[in-house]
């Protein structure tokens, strides 16, 4: 048994992590790391069972396609891209190039070459649907910095303030919040200020 410390990539927060690994390679467990000065042990369920997810049986390894009874049958990867160039070419077709959307999720830009070919292929399509979980279920964040307003001279310091009032987030879990600083800090009897989790 041997510990590999590593980070989490399943979101902007990229927790701190202790994974223990067998002697054949394989991951048996993951927890959070509470020698990590920001997260300071703490992951999410997502986190602490990625090789939960990575081992399962259920996990899709070849392009399958549905049968009429609704099971999957194994095809090759270059069946496969036929077949769905095919479908998207109907739609296009039928509907028109709007018919096709994208969706960007929130770790995307962490894959470079992925961030800019959705973009690219949706483009190439002739759409301008491309969504992203800012335009799906984190629109209301920015709104409500333009609505309610917020100091344009970057983040404020947490350290460095009197009083912090934080309105419909939690900033000790949810780790990512508009203006809201990260870094973790001590002051100057060595306690850990509000800015650390």
């Amino acid at each position: 048994m041997g510990e590999v410390v590593s980070s989490c990539r399943l979101c902007a927060g990229q927790c701190s992590l202790r994974i223990l690994v067998n002697r054949h390679g394989a991951v048996t467990s993951i927890h959070g790391d509470h020698a990590n000065p920001v997260s300071r042990g703490y992951a999410c369920i997502k986190g602490v069972t990625l090789h939960e997810a990575h081992n399962s049986p259920d996990r899709v390894l070849h392009p399958l396609k549905r049968r009429q009874d609704g099971t999957f049958e194994r095809i090759a990867l270059e069946q496969a891209l036929d077949e769905i160039a095919d479908r998207i070419e109907g739609v296009v077709k039928r509907h028109g190039p709007q018919a096709m959307a994208g969706f960007r999720g929130t770790m995307n830009y962490s894959n470079l070459l992925a961030n800019a070919l959705l973009p690219e292929f949706i483009r190439a399509l002739g759409s301008r649907s491309f969504f992203s979980t800012m335009t799906i279920d984190q629109s209301a964040k920015w709104i409500n910095v333009e609505r309610l307003g917020a100091w344009a001279g970057g983040r404020t310091p947490v350290r460095d303030s009197d009083v912090l009032m934080v309105v419909g987030s939690n900033p000790l879990v949810s780790i990512s919040t508009l203006n809201f600083e990260l870094a973790h800090d001590r002051d100057a009897a060595g306690r850990d200020s509000l800015a650390g989790r």
